[in-house]
């Protein structure tokens, strides 16, 4: 079963198959594991995408706060004033 928080992190940000298979450890593993397992892999990636394409002053500070926004891998909740009928 995949995890459907927010899908394409397997595709783009845990991609690097040297690294075992990320995708597989991420589907089996639970959100509250996400910044311990995954926060350093989704780092890299977006420091090595950053670096290539020299859009920061500072990859690897861009690819942390990155990986903090998208670890855990949950769906942001708003309540606004739900109203079940």
């Amino acid at each position: 079963m995949s995890r459907w928080g927010l899908p394409m992190i397997t595709h783009l940000f845990l991609s690097d198959h040297s690294k075992g298979d990320l995708k597989e450890a991420f589907n089996r593993s639970l959100p509250r594991d996400d910044v311990a397992q995954f926060s350093e892999p989704i780092a890299a990636f977006v420091r090595n995408m950053t670096t290539y394409a020299n859009t920061s002053g500072n990859p690897a500070e861009y690819g942390k706060r990155i990986a903090g926004v998208l670890s855990p891998a949950t769906l942001p909740l708003q309540n606004r004033h739900i109203c079940l009928v």
